[in-house]
């Protein structure tokens, strides 16, 4: 990822005319735009076809504004045949007492097969600079606050526009403005996405060095859990707030997971989630297996036999998972499990409905570390023997 601060000193062109023009007189390929002519995208934008509306409206609004018009990077993002680039395009204006600066942002994705996608991404609130001897009060954007980042994904804190729904890309003057705010910004193929996630963004985020500071820990993680491993996922968890000097837990992490914009999961499909992956110490609750089948690894071809000889009637979603991924299982097995429970007698509730219960039991899944205390909290050990034997 590349961050640039330095603006390019060639003029914007607005026009899409002109900007085919010249394009098309110095023979610049259009992939090759955003890297070496980037003060012709407003105008490309404009005269594709295939740009979003958002995209032209706010190009309309600023480009036909007064005062001077330039355009930055703002982010770079390479993957195997695509490039994501992010362009912050700024208009200042001035008056007798202060300079306004507005700045629309907006993505280009360049393709190597020749295509180029444009998407406006999100308008930032406007700057305000006094000038001397006027009464007129001082407004800026500070620099984002990079929470966490992997990969194409990053998490950030800045000051932003956004609608009720929480999403960005709304013009400030028909939104809401809110000082500091969680957003994720993605890199695709189909060029960058930017997501409001919280709003106003917890101070557990904007004042991680506070050991009372209230809010959830947010995280990008990548996984290799299908279908999302080839995707980030953003997690918060352990929740918490203060009150009287008192801290009390909000526990049930979120999972934000891609499906075109970021969706998120909680109850126990967050748990399964982050117990398969490996994930399990983002988990601020207790975390119960249904474990409906288990086998040796080099016998999983007799494992899913059986599972098709004796289908279980369990009604929910079950995953085939290596036992080394589950902390308080032997490694070397293959089990079937079920979303876990954060309580032990909903587990123990589903096992008793099982018919047939087979080779089935109920096993704890993890440690929990509760949000207000240092000391883990083990979850009792009841593994039920599916015969009378031994607990696992």
């Amino acid at each position: 990822m590349v961050l640039s601060i330095a603006a390019f000193a060639a003029p914007v062109a607005c026009d899409p005319a002109a900007a085919a023009a010249i394009v098309e007189e110095a023979r610049i390929d259009r992939r090759r735009v955003p890297f070496s002519h980037p003060e012709l995208i407003p105008g490309l934008a404009v005269a594709d076809p295939e740009a979003p509306p958002a995209l032209r409206e706010a190009l309309g609004v600023a480009c036909a504004g007064e005062g001077s018009l330039s355009i930055r990077l703002e982010d770079r993002y390479e993957g195997p045949g695509w490039t994501a680039h992010a362009f912050a395009l700024t208009r200042s204006t001035s008056d007798t007492c202060a300079t306004v600066t507005a700045t629309t942002l907006l993505s280009v994705a360049t393709r190597d097969d020749g295509t180029v996608l444009w998407r406006h991404l999100a308008e930032r609130p406007a700057e305000v600079a006094p000038h001397p001897g006027c009464d007129q009060g001082a407004r800026w954007n500070e620099p984002a606050q990079v929470v966490d980042t992997v990969g194409a994904a990053s998490l950030r804190v800045l000051r932003a526009c956004a609608t009720g729904g929480g999403a960005a890309g709304k013009r400030c003057p028909g939104g809401v403005v809110v000082d500091e705010v969680l957003v994720a910004r993605l890199a695709s193929a189909d060029g960058w996405h930017e997501q409001v996630l919280a709003a106003p963004a917890p101070p557990s985020v904007t004042s991680p060095e506070d050991p009372f500071a209230p809010g959830a820990r947010w995280e990008v993680v990548q996984t290799d859990v299908a279908p999302d491993g080839d995707l980030p996922w953003v997690v918060a968890h352990h929740d918490r707030t203060f009150q009287d000097g008192r801290c009390t837990p909000h526990p049930g992490p979120t999972v934000w997971r891609w499906r075109g914009e970021w969706i998120p999961t909680g109850g126990r499909e967050a748990l399964g989630l982050l117990g398969r992956a490996g994930l399990s110490r983002m988990s601020d609750q207790p975390g119960w297996w249904l474990v409906i089948s288990q086998d040796w690894v080099t016998e999983r071809r007799r494992f899913q036999a059986w599972q098709q000889a004796w289908p279980s009637s369990y009604g929910g979603p079950v995953y085939e998972v290596e036992s080394v991924l589950l902390p308080r299982f032997n490694a070397g097995h293959v089990v079937l499990v079920a979303d876990p429970w954060p309580d032990d007698d909903d587990a123990f509730a589903a096992l008793r409905a099982l018919t047939p219960r087979g080779r089935a039991y109920v096993k704890p899944g993890w440690d929990v570390v509760d949000a207000c205390a240092a000391r883990p909290q083990r979850p009792r050990r009841r593994d039920l023997a599916p015969t009378g034997g031994r607990a696992r």
